[in-house]
């Protein structure tokens, strides 16, 4: 019994953050942290920057923010790749997705704890995806929202469902990966980086009874190590970096975690990254 109540509470207690009765929100709360000794799935992060707190108080989403911000720095690092103004502006070596700015934006809301975006995102995902079935920048993107599905739904075993495939979708991005993606540019960013940050830094957040954070932190490390990073400005690696050091922290390496996180601070000081770094240190 107290196994599946575990389960649950994995799967379900982090939506205490959606309660509108804050004396319910507490005591879920409490019940999460009494029986869930795992981080819970509100923990999933996303790949690209999210304008956070556009509307101060008015959001689901800011409040989602707010709660999140002081119980753990984990699940918003993947949102401080770039600077909002990266994914605005159109890049001259930037190819033809099917990835518009109103998606990438929806995905980013989604990000960030708009369920509602999360859905309208999801359900656009899909459509492309059906018609693109090998593409595997689709397939990883798609993933990373089936993952917030899971983390949104209210039902334990949807929310399994949810987040089984979008890891399954994930690792098929992964795998059809090919040597034309180092040089296909999305963003500014080659597609094989997007995918392998996607992937990394979403497998290090998920539960641990999946048993994703070794290889979620060796696709990071990968990522890092590439021929194609380094080619890019740092400011662009800086998520990477960010999850590889939360991950190295997780599995106990901190000799390797104080590189990859002093290495933000040293490079971008006085930037919300190098804040996130700052905090993971002290930590």
């Amino acid at each position: 019994m107290l196994t599946l109540i575990r389960s649950i509470c994995r799967l379900f207690g982090s939506h205490a953050l959606y309660l509108s009765d804050q004396s319910v929100a507490d005591r879920f709360d409490k019940l999460t942290l009494t029986f869930c000794k795992e981080e819970p799935l509100m923990r999933i992060r996303p790949l690209w920057p999210a304008a956070l707190d556009k509307q101060a108080g008015q959001t689901r989403r800011t409040a989602i923010h707010h709660r999140l911000a002081g119980a753990s720095l984990g699940w918003l690092l993947c949102c401080l790749l770039w600077p909002h103004s990266v994914l605005s502006q159109p890049d001259s070596q930037s190819v033809v997705t099917p990835i518009s700015a109103q998606l990438l934006s929806q995905y980013e809301a989604a990000a960030a704890g708009d369920s509602d975006a999360t859905e309208q995102a999801f359900a656009a995902l899909n459509a492309l995806a059906a018609s693109q079935p090998d593409n595997p920048l689709l397939l990883a993107v798609l993933g990373s929202t089936g993952t917030m599905m899971a983390r949104d739904s209210f039902i334990p075993w949807r929310a399994l469902k949810y987040l089984e495939t979008g890891m399954a979708q994930i690792d098929k991005g992964i795998s059809l990966l090919g040597p034309s993606d180092s040089s296909t540019i999305f963003q500014g960013v080659p597609v094989t980086l997007w995918v392998r940050n996607t992937a990394g830094c979403t497998y290090i957040e998920v539960p641990k009874m999946f048993n994703r954070l070794e290889s979620g932190y060796r696709i990071l490390q990968d990522a890092i190590n590439s021929a194609e990073a380094q080619q890019l400005p740092f400011e662009k690696l800086a998520s990477t970096y960010l999850c590889a050091g939360q991950a190295a922290q997780k599995l106990g390496e901190q000799t390797q975690a104080r590189s990859y996180l002093q290495a933000v601070l040293n490079r971008l000081p006085g930037t919300p990254q190098a804040q996130q770094a700052a905090a993971l240190l002290k930590g």
